[in-house]
């Protein structure tokens, strides 16, 4: 019905241009402005193709360009789109519009996926910063905890400036420091176990001591976090100086890299993402195909390397 009345309107104006004498331009034919919607239409669809298929064979900076270059290239075929569908012949100074039957529903059915798909990006590519941010700040904790820990006297098999095999007691200290820096950006997901001894009765007594009760997302959300963080984040030490297995000299360098497996959390981009950088992609053992990409950050410190104890001496 509206589309009829905007007819008769159109209809009714070309009467009265034609009443008054002024020059007439011929109508614009209805299937003129196809060619146009059919090049945005490729336009658009060719790129998300085309992002399929690279997603096998780019990783690293090229994601970064892909994913600029898909994003102008589907704006540029929004636009081509919309002008088409807006475009309008000028009839003695009165604007009649092409048919816009269906016209709404095109620009949204087209729009849609394309802006959907760009949100998911942006906060997937968000959340890889901040987890990028984290693990570099875990090797720098862990680089910390080292350069405390290696001076320490840890029993007979780990003494001043020694670090054994890992697991050992030293690397267990210094891997918990990382594993407590990418705690807050792990994976809470349900499928982990929610208990969590050493996190929750500490917390559970900071609560008691104000005398509240301690909330729920304790026992939920940050033991899982904590579990996730435990289960796949690892710590590597480069070897002293004068070889595997031997002392670390006084103000020696001590590099510690830290391993965290972060969680791709958004649908859709994080499995883009994993494709794209198959290197370091990690299928998670929980859940129903979960997917977490590798992050790695190096960080050297000087060993302090003063033994600030005195070794007990032994008589026999």
């Amino acid at each position: 019905m509206a589309q009829a009345r905007n007819r008769w309107h159109s209809l009714s104006r070309l009467w009265q241009a034609t009443q008054a004498g002024k020059p007439v331009p011929p109508l614009p034919q209805a299937g003129k402005p196809l060619p146009q919607i059919l090049l945005g239409l490729a336009v658009v669809l060719w790129p998300l193709a085309g992002v399929a298929v690279a997603g096998w064979l780019l990783s690293g900076l090229a994601l970064a360009v892909a994913v600029g270059a898909v994003s102008a290239l589907g704006l540029a075929g929004i636009v081509v789109v919309l002008r088409a569908l807006g475009r309008g012949a000028r009839v003695a100074g009165v604007s009649i519009a092409a048919d816009e039957g269906g016209g709404a529903m095109l620009e949204f059915v087209m729009v849609l996926p394309i802006a959907l798909m760009l949100v998911l990006l942006m906060i997937q590519s968000s959340l890889l910063m901040v987890g990028n941010v984290c693990v570099h700040y875990a090797a720098y904790c862990a680089a910390r905890t080292a350069v405390v820990t290696v001076p320490l006297y840890a029993g007979a098999d780990e003494p001043h400036n020694f670090v054994g095999l890992s697991p050992s007691a030293k690397t267990e200290r210094i891997r918990r420091a990382a594993v407590w820096a990418v705690t807050p950006v792990s994976c809470s997901s349900p499928d982990l176990p929610p208990r969590d001894a050493e996190l929750n009765a500490p917390l559970a007594n900071l609560f008691d001591e104000y005398g509240a009760a301690a909330p729920t997302w304790i026992g939920e959300i940050i033991s899982r976090k904590r579990q996730y963080a435990d289960r796949y984040t690892s710590i590597q030490l480069d070897d002293p100086a004068a070889g595997r297995q031997t002392l670390y000299a006084d103000n020696e360098n001590i590099a510690v890299t830290v391993q965290h497996t972060f969680y791709l959390s958004v649908p859709y981009a994080g499995w883009l993402f994993a494709k794209m950088d198959s290197d370091n992609r990690q299928n998670l053992d929980f859940g129903a195909g979960e997917l977490g990409l590798v992050i790695r950050a190096r960080q050297v410190l000087t060993n302090e390397g003063v033994a600030d104890f005195v070794t007990p001496d032994t008589f026999e």
